[in-house]
């Protein structure tokens, strides 16, 4: 045998070499191998190695074309890689397994590069998984399935996707870690899942169906439901629990003090700005620490606040009402004094009340406390001064007149703040009839203004009998009362 130029080879080819010589030619242009004088040419281009390489080293097979695209069970692929299954039962399309005992495992790892200096507006797509279902399945269909069985204390994902953004990116393009679509289905009348999270585990860990820590914003459309076998949700948000704990708002710092917001919720329209403080809501309930708080230590106030009739946008509101830690409520006020305190133009509200029962003999001509000479008791009533400092004190009481040569027409009051004190008030004088030896009703109203807020006060009543009549008494029940006075009384 023998090479002709490189490029064919001649030699006997029938094994008797007594025939005749015959030539076998080889086209490396067409991959043909032929016999000269005959009609059967060998065509060898399936058999050729040139349409793959292997690397030596690292093992890697691939095409020698990159631009070539591979078909599995397929002659007209429509990817770089195409594996059709049409067979029928369970199967796979495409199985990898990874055995690997350390190091990370990838079941299946995607990368797509070279995209951050891209101008294309085609979209990007890391797996995309399309699934056709037969039209009255009533099995599972799953674009995505994945299943982790977990040993030891590393964490497991079933998912987990990591979206850098490139530090020199400037678009405004919104950027999804997942995006969940549902499309069309006019006739379809069972429910739909953007996203279906079920933790059926007995771990002893904490368990969470969603989880999510956007540093900014977190955002849910449409109705949603926490809790509950009832769905779907009636409003905008349901929440269902049977042991009444459906809802906790807590503030997240290291350290809280004293006054410093705990949480609240805000009304408001989108009319104008939407408020990002809750004080500047239409409406608003808000909490706030009512000490520094520690381990003993949760004392809260809850507060109610408004905004007025023609308030700008972006403006606190007012707070209208407190109710105080020590569970006194105050209107008007931030530090209320009494159980109910109301600071504006309301009176009549009561904040004192005595009944005591005077047996009070030989009153003189001079001021002398309401007493009880049968127990040597001084009557009096006892207040906390509300937020504006205002208080009406109330004094009805039986008044015997004795004897004398022209009967007495009038007596007077006088309060004492303590007993011993300094006297508060202005006297006030009270009418009596113009009989000897007659019991008579007397009332008297007393004006105090300029009280300390929040101060404890026990006031004493002194009476003064009259100069012309003798043996005179006070008898019988003394009521006291001490009630709150608008700021636009008139006497």
């Amino acid at each position: 045998s023998r090479v002709l130029d490189n490029v064919a080879f001649t030699g006997e080819v029938d094994g008797s070499v007594t025939n005749e010589l015959q030539d076998l030619t080889f086209d490396a242009t067409t991959n043909e191998l032929s016999l000269t004088n005959s009609s059967q040419n060998v065509d060898l281009s399936f058999l050729s190695t040139s349409y793959w390489t292997r690397n030596a080293t690292s093992g890697f097979l691939y095409p020698s074309t990159l631009t070539d695209e591979v078909g599995v069970g397929t002659t007209s692929p429509g990817a770089k890689l195409e594996v059709y299954n049409p067979a029928n039962g369970d199967n796979e399309a495409l199985y990898v397994k990874s055995v690997k005992e350390s190091g990370t495992r990838y079941g299946i790892r995607n990368s797509i590069n070279d995209v951050s200096t891209s101008t294309s507006t085609s979209s990007t797509r890391g797996i995309w998984s399309e699934v056709y279902t037969y039209p009255n399945t009533s099995i599972y269909n799953y674009g995505f399935y994945n299943k982790i069985f977990t040993q030891g204390t590393s964490r497991s994902y079933g998912i987990y996707n990591s979206n850098q953004i490139q530090s020199t990116f400037s678009g405004n393009s919104n950027i999804y870690g997942i995006l969940s679509e549902i499309g069309g289905g006019d006739n379809h009348t069972g429910n739909t899942y953007g996203l279906l999270l079920l933790n059926n585990g007995t771990t002893t860990g904490t368990e969470y169906g969603f989880y999510t820590s956007g540093e900014d914003a977190n955002y849910l459309s449409g109705k949603v439901q926490i809790g509950g076998a009832v769905y779907p949700p009636k409003n905008q948000l349901d929440i269902y629990n049977s042991s009444g704990q459906s809802l906790m708002l807590v503030r997240d710092d290291a350290t809280t003090s004293n006054n410093e917001q705990l949480g609240g919720i805000g009304f408001d329209s989108r009319d104008g700005n939407v408020p990002d403080d809750i004080k500047e809501s239409s409406a608003s309930i808000i909490a706030f620490a009512a000490e520094n708080h520690g381990t003993g230590d949760k004392g809260g106030d809850l507060t109610f606040w408004t905004s007025p009739v023609d308030q700008n946008d972006d403006t606190d509101g007012s707070e209208r009402m407190r109710i105080a830690a020590d569970g006194k409520v105050g209107v008007g006020t931030t530090d209320p004094k009494n159980i109910l305190d109301v600071n504006g133009d309301v009176g009549g509200l009561m904040i004192g009340y005595k009944n005591f029962y005077t047996y009070d003999e030989n009153i003189s001509d001079d001021f002398e406390y309401i007493s009880n000479d049968n127990n040597n008791t001084e009557a009096y009533i006892r207040f906390t001064a509300p937020s504006h400092g205002r208080v009406l004190i109330i004094i009805d009481g039986r008044y015997g007149s004795g004897d004398g040569e022209t009967p007495a027409e009038t007596i007077s009051l006088r309060l004492k703040n303590g007993y011993g004190g300094s006297q508060i008030g202005s006297d006030q004088d009270a009418l009596i009839a113009h009989e000897d030896f007659e019991e008579y009703q007397f009332h008297v109203e007393f004006i105090l203004d300029g009280l300390t807020p929040g101060t404890t006060y026990n006031i004493y009543p002194q009476i003064e009998g009259c100069t012309t009549t003798f043996h005179d008494y006070v008898k019988g029940p003394l009521y006291m009362k001490a009630m709150t006075l608008p700021s636009n009384y008139n006497y």
